[in-house]
């Protein structure tokens, strides 16, 4: 992954070969649970992190009329 700023213009890609297999240059990685893009911005894990937790609000809404403490435990458990 190559790092750069978004006023960077001219990138020069490296070819980079291990055992003869050439390594693609990839735009976005995970690393320590954060995806991290090419150019330092947090859109694409916070957009990640959106998803999950509307599928977790989604899921707790439902569960609307069954105890709060029940409530939690599956909240805590899916995140």
């Amino acid at each position: 992954m190559l790092f750069h700023s978004n006023k960077t213009s001219n990138l020069v890609k490296t070819k980079i070969i291990f055992n003869n297999a050439e390594i693609n240059c990839a735009s976005k990685t995970k690393f320590l649970g954060i995806d991290i893009s090419n150019n330092l911005k947090w859109n694409t894990h916070i957009q990640i992190l959106c998803s999950k937790l509307n599928n977790v609000f989604y899921m707790t809404a439902s569960l609307g009329r069954l105890n709060i403490v029940y409530i939690k435990k599956y909240y805590f458990a899916k995140l």
